[in-house]
């Protein structure tokens, strides 16, 4: 029998990414029926495929009295907006309506992305400080929360699929990947393995590479590195510098804010 939930106490956290609008149902820092939308449909069509999953998470009895927003897609947030409202819930969008509560050490506080700063408080919250986080996403981002608690910036790079897209717009023999898998080999024999190859070892590699950079720059061995994000199961391998994964980070964070 599945359990029951009140409307009292659960949040309707939603994402809104340049791949994907994203959301899922959270009590406390548990997530339920995570759904995904993609951000490139039309108006007409986003409006209704985003009415359509939260019925369905509505019709499995998951129950809320608040939704959380987050988005890095400006054009794409009061249509989302005006979709959730319907449902009569509390609507609140982070940057908006709420604050990160953290620190911010950027020169120009307002040029970072809402999503950057709520993964970093709840990194900060659930994992402790010093740490980084490795959002594997559209775009790959690295963010660093201080031994203090601040949020003192970090860097962005062309994400896993930004790259292999790249590739195939760009050339005029280079297929284009679909989904990514770990390969086995270090050297292709194959045009479609050699670009597999090269992405998913030459992003582990890379992240490799900055973290051993910023624990010499930070003067910090126990630094914690958390990863997240659609292609975060990738840094999961045998001595991977990553400690923890945690695909649902931004919805733990939106949770927290809620309660805040």
């Amino acid at each position: 029998m599945k359990e029951s939930h009140t409307r009292k106490d659960m949040v309707l956290a939603i994402d809104i990414g340049n791949t994907h609008v994203s959301m899922a149902m959270m009590r406390g820092n548990k997530s339920f029926g995570v759904r995904f939308v993609s951000s490139q449909l039309s108006a007409t069509r986003l409006k209704k495929d985003v009415r359509l999953e939260i019925t369905r998470l509505e019709r499995q009895k998951f129950f809320y009295s608040r939704v959380l927003i987050c988005s890095v897609v400006p054009m794409l947030t009061s249509i989302v907006c005006a979709v959730v409202k319907q449902t009569g819930a509390s609507v609140s969008v982070v940057g908006q309506d709420v604050l990160v509560p953290i620190r911010n050490s950027y020169h120009v506080p307002g040029q970072v992305g809402m999503d950057r700063l709520v993964i970093s408080y709840a990194a900060k919250y659930f994992y402790g400080c010093p740490c980084a986080v490795i959002d594997f996403g559209t775009a790959l981002t690295v963010d660093i929360i201080s031994r203090q608690g601040a949020y003192e910036g970090g860097l962005i790079v062309p994400g896993l699929r930004l790259a292999a897209d790249s590739l195939a717009e760009h050339t005029a023999l280079l297929p284009r990947i679909g989904d990514f898998t770990v390969p086995r080999a270090i050297i292709g024999r194959d045009t479609h393995n050699s670009i597999m190859i090269g992405l998913v070892w030459g992003y582990r590699s890379m992240i490799e590479g900055l973290i051993r950079r910023l624990r010499k720059r930070l003067r910090s061995d126990d630094l914690k590195i958390i990863a997240t994000g659609g292609h975060a199961d990738l840094l999961q391998y045998q001595q991977s510098p990553v400690d923890t994964v945690d695909k649902n980070l931004i919805f733990k964070g939106l949770s927290l804010l809620s309660r805040k």
